[in-house]
């Protein structure tokens, strides 16, 4: 029998428990909202909407020229959702795998480089994004 006290018990296995602390984010939040504002020296925006939690729907203006990317983070980790774009604005759709985080960051990036940001604030049931925005 394996040790769960011990990584080295020497016996091959799989190791079940249960954690009693409580969910990250316990509830489904119906609709979500970020206004991702641009860095400094950038010019593009942008708005998302996730709804239940999950399901991603962006719209991007100004973006440079390259392959955007919006990256969102979850109860998971940080989740890309891929972009599609039509001269210089894009939209991006997608399916997440774990819940959009209260309290975490939507970010825009082209070409490797960050253009857009904003973070995720519950209000009222509902999240929205704050104004401010830092490099």
């Amino acid at each position: 029998m394996a040790d769960p006290l011990s990584l080295s018990s020497g016996k091959p296995g799989v190791l079940v428990w249960q954690d009693p602390a409580p969910l990250a984010q316990p509830e489904l939040i119906e609709q979500s909202h970020v206004s991702l504002k641009p860095l400094p020296g950038k010019e593009a925006t942008g708005k998302v909407l996730i709804l239940d939690s999950q399901f991603v729907f962006a719209i991007l203006v100004s973006l440079p020229s390259g392959d955007p990317t919006l990256t969102i983070t979850t109860t998971i980790g940080n989740e890309v959702v891929n972009c599609e774009t039509s001269a210089t604005d894009g939209i991006c759709s997608g399916l997440l795998r774990g819940d959009a985080l209260i309290g975490g960051v939507a970010f825009i990036a082209s070409s490797g480089r960050r253009w857009q940001r904003g973070p995720f604030r519950l209000t009222m049931g509902t999240v929205t994004s704050s104004t401010r925005c830092r490099n």
